[in-house]
């Protein structure tokens, strides 16, 4: 193996510095990294972000096509990147098609 190998990367320690609870299945956002929390992670706390797989998260009330790059705003995913000076972070990849009032859709984190 690699001497400068460090990890498969499928995973991130997290610290929760908000006042907060974040809750198991959560979108998360490290940085411009979005993940999912493994388990609850207390304000204050440290835990495990999911950063690879396909998670079910809640949507904007909009269409989603499989393959469409998905971004986060809110603790929702959208389809929209947003302007230059206010760019969401990629979420990952829809995994199905959602219809307008669908609530969540299945996403591939981060691709």
């Amino acid at each position: 193996m690699a001497k400068n190998y460090q990890q498969d990367g499928k995973t991130l320690d997290f610290q929760n510095t908000g006042a907060t609870d974040i809750h198991s299945g959560d979108a998360v956002l490290s940085g411009s990294l979005v993940g999912v929390a493994h388990d609850d992670i207390p304000a204050g706390l440290w835990g495990v972000l999911h950063t690879s797989g396909v998670f079910v998260l809640p949507k904007a009330a909009e269409a989603v096509t499989v393959g469409q790059k998905l971004y986060l705003a809110d603790g929702k995913l959208t389809a929209e990147a947003g302007e230059a000076a206010a760019l969401k972070p990629l979420a990952g990849t829809a995994w199905a098609t959602a219809e307008v009032d669908a609530v969540s859709v299945p996403v591939r984190l981060g691709y």
